[in-house]
């Protein structure tokens, strides 16, 4: 309750400048004026410092500092009130006024509450949110306490062997990522082998290692000293026969252990006992120049293999882990076995671990290796102990000729008991290149959702064959809303239909091509893929032994991630919050999966290092036409406190006219140079720029105002790197007839540029 009082205080209403946050108490003074015959008060919240008047909840009369109205001092009670006459802030445009009460000639009588009337303080303006947002690493989830490591037994060849290993750690989740729906619903771990710490090396484990990498470098030199023995002639030549015995490293390999052990000084140390006597004799014997393969080939015949031991850095990788590959061993400077490349123990390769796991458990019908399918495979549709048999007979009612439509009903079954769960499954696989089976394609799978058939897998081929706008939505649309498995074979790289299979549950997706799987013109929107438990990345057929032109069935390679209009939010406070949750999934949260890997696969430690794998390094902006840059875009990830950052090679926007048009905000806050600057010589050939829409030849700067120092980064960036292979010398920076200053900016900065035109703004349709 508020009563009038015999004692009046001034109250002078201040501007604050700033505020230092203390943590010490609040006080809250309240602010009154007269108005009519009611009282208006206003309450501000505001730090109170130690040398407060305020002091024990009493009123400290000695200390009044503040020019707030509770550090005043206390009106005697015959002092005259002085009127405050308005001070003027000669650095704002308003006044800073000091509200005086009027005199009264009586005292006032106390106001009844009712009239007292309460305003709430204007809030004051918050500093206007960046457009482009550092990144933060949010909540982890809790998580098991890492493993320690261990001491336990291997066998590798029949040899046990002790060793130390450490399984996997538990891989760190985010709350937000799971609340936003971006993590697999289905966790996927990238990395299920254990790491083999250190291994002792035993005698018996050296032998059979040296014995392996031994037994294929003597093999090799031996068939190619059997070709040296033979004289020299018109009808042979040895130098010839490297060129034409159809191993191209036979002749470096031969040419490495005559510099490393045949021309040696010690050379005899390493032959035969009964043949060590006759080397002085040979050298005489094969002398001449034309003879000198032969002695070669005696040399290499009388080596005792036996008498080169396994290198010290071949025994460091054993106790790593790491075996020599014997096809790749060679004999080194110092007479060793050694080898250019080591693989993993048996057991312990983390890649065939994977994906013999993959094939197992994440295919609808698994099998037991890791092998992948081959072509012929995988365009039948069969699989490793799976039987394929037609059901046309079952579904005639439905489709009465199955020629007539390209559709068709198989059964897949498999007599092991690992695999039941999608035993005699039904494959539904249609041939949209086929008009009737494509017009027909909605109508079954409606007609077969109606029925409660079960169908495990949808095979649709030729999606694009006829035409590559070829409208595939409503099928999309029209699948179940859950399935095991969706194959979809892509002859057009327009995937865009794909977004509609973002609330559909889906256990295995494949996406596959008989085309160029390599294009980077692939792109995925990465919501497409957000209830999909496994996009299968097995079935890889890409290989130089196919022949030219030869159309191999292989799955894709997604390397740019795509949005559409409805992930773009214009009128809201964060436009870019959910593309920004699409680029967190396929760049972090669900990077360690192969799929969002692009075109390199994985670092070290796919699932706890996600800023050391690869990932798809293009962006398709063109379906949203409002957006002309990476304004907004988050591309750097913080994990463990530690910040990654991704880049973008390649960037596809749209533009209706030959003039890209871009404000001149936009460019300041667009981020090229930040994530689309890559330092060193351009990848030879490479276009890291495409428009979709008109032909652009120049680029309009609208707005007004300058680059700034950002801004001209940006520009430059985008011109000089971006678009190395679209613009040129030739090419217009347009900007607004009233913008004079960018233009004197653009030119000292050498670019051709001009005030735009009526005839510039013109749109193609």
């Amino acid at each position: 309750m508020i009563k009038a009082k015999k004692k009046r205080l001034i109250i002078i209403a201040s501007v604050v400048a700033g505020a230092a946050i203390i943590p010490q108490a609040i006080g809250i003074p309240f602010y009154l004026r007269q108005l009519s015959n009611k009282l208006d008060v206003t309450t501000i919240a505001r730090h109170i410092p130690e040398n407060s008047i305020i002091k024990d909840g009493k009123v400290d009369t000695l200390n009044s500092i503040s020019n707030i109205d509770n550090h005043l001092e206390l009106l005697k009670k015959d002092e005259v009130v002085k009127p405050v006459v308005p001070k003027v802030d000669p650095h704002a445009n308003h006044i800073i006024t000091s509200i005086t009460p009027t005199p009264q000639p009586v005292e006032e009588k106390p106001k009844p509450d009712e009239e007292v009337s309460i305003v709430a303080a204007p809030e004051e303006k918050k500093e206007e949110e960046k457009v482009n947002k550092d990144p933060v690493e949010g909540e982890k989830l809790e998580k098991a306490e890492d493993p320690k490591p261990k001491e336990v037994t291997i066998t590798v060849d029949g040899i046990e062997l002790n060793a130390t290993i450490r399984e996997q750690p538990e891989r760190t989740k985010y709350k937000s990522d799971i609340e936003n729906k971006i993590a697999n619903r289905v966790e996927y771990i990238n990395d299920i082998t254990p790491d083999l710490l250190n291994v002792v090396v035993t005698e018996p484990f050296v032998a059979k290692t040296l014995g392996a990498a031994r037994d294929r470098v003597s093999g090799d030199f031996i068939r190619i000293a059997s070709v040296f023995k033979t004289p020299e002639s018109r009808l042979f030549n040895a130098q010839e026969w490297f060129k034409v015995n159809g191993n191209p490293m036979a002749e470096y390999n031969f040419n490495l252990l005559k510099k490393n052990l045949l021309d040696k000084p010690n050379i005899a140390d390493f032959l035969k006992d009964e043949e060590r006597p006759k080397l002085k004799e040979m050298r005489e014997k094969y002398k001449d120049e034309n003879k000198k393969f032969q002695f070669y080939g005696w040399l290499i015949d009388s080596i005792d293999w036996r008498k080169i031991p396994l290198s010290p850095r071949a025994k460091a990788e054993l106790a790593k882990g790491n075996i020599i590959e014997p096809s790749e061993s060679y004999v080194n400077e110092n007479g060793e076995i050694d080898s250019r490349v080591t693989g993993p123990i048996p057991g312990f390769n983390k890649t065939t671990n994977r994906m013999a796991r993959d094939n197992k458990e994440k295919r609808v019908f698994g099998y037991k290796s890791w092998y992948t399918r081959s072509p012929d495979s995988l365009y039948a549709g069969t699989f490793e102990n799976w039987t394929k048999t037609s059901a046309n007979t079952e579904f005639k009612t439905i489709i009465p000729n199955n020629e007539e439509y390209g559709i068709n009903f198989f059964r897949l079954t498999n007599t092991d008991p690992d695999f039941q769960k999608h035993n005699n499954g039904l494959v539904v696989e249609i041939d949209v290149a086929n008009p009737k089976g494509y017009a027909k394609t909605v109508e079954l799978i409606n007609t077969l959702k109606k029925n409660g058939t079960k169908v495990t897998s949808y095979r649709i081929f030729n999606m694009g064959s006829k035409d590559g706008n070829q409208a595939f939505i409503p099928i999309m649309e029209a699948l179940p809303d859950v399935l095991p498995q969706l194959e979809l074979f892509f002859e057009s790289t327009s995937t865009s239909s794909l977004i509609k299979l973002e609330n559909k549950k889906i256990d295995e997706l494949g996406l596959y091509t008989s085309g160029n799987s390599l294009l980077p013109d692939w792109s995925i929107n990465p919501f497409a893929l957000r209830n999909v438990a496994y996009v299968n990345t097995l079935d890889y057929n890409v290989s130089s032994d196919y022949r030219p032109g030869t159309r191999v069935p292989t799955r894709i390679t997604f390397d740019a991630v795509a949005f559409d209009k409805q992930n773009y939010k214009p009128g809201t406070s964060d436009p870019y919050s959910e593309i920004n949750l699409g680029l967190r999934m396929a760049l972090f949260t669900r990077n360690n999966e192969p799929f969002f890997q692009g075109g390199f696969g994985p670092g070290l430690k796919p699932d706890h290092n996600e800023g050391g794998n690869s990932y798809p390094t293009g962006l398709d902006l063109s379906r949203i036409p409002e957006m002309k840059s990476l304004k907004g875009l988050q591309y750097s990830f913080i994990k463990d406190g530690k910040q990654f950052d991704r880049k973008v090679r390649k960037l596809i926007l749209y533009s209706d006219t030959p003039n890209f048009e871009i404000s001149v905000q936009e460019m300041i806050d667009s981020q090229f140079h930040k994530v689309m600057f890559i330092p060193g010589p351009p990848n030879p050939g490479e276009e890291r720029l495409k428009f979709v829409g008109a032909s652009v030849k120049n680029i309009y700067l609208s707005g007004s105002g300058t680059l700034k120092d950002e801004g001209a980064s940006n520009l430059e960036t985008f011109v000089k790197q971006v678009g190395r292979t679209y613009f040129n010398t030739n090419t217009k920076i347009l900007v607004d007839p009233n913008n004079a200053a960018l233009l004197k900016q653009l030119q000292g900065m050498g670019y051709n540029a001009h005030y735009i035109t009526k005839d510039d703004s013109l749109k193609i349709n």
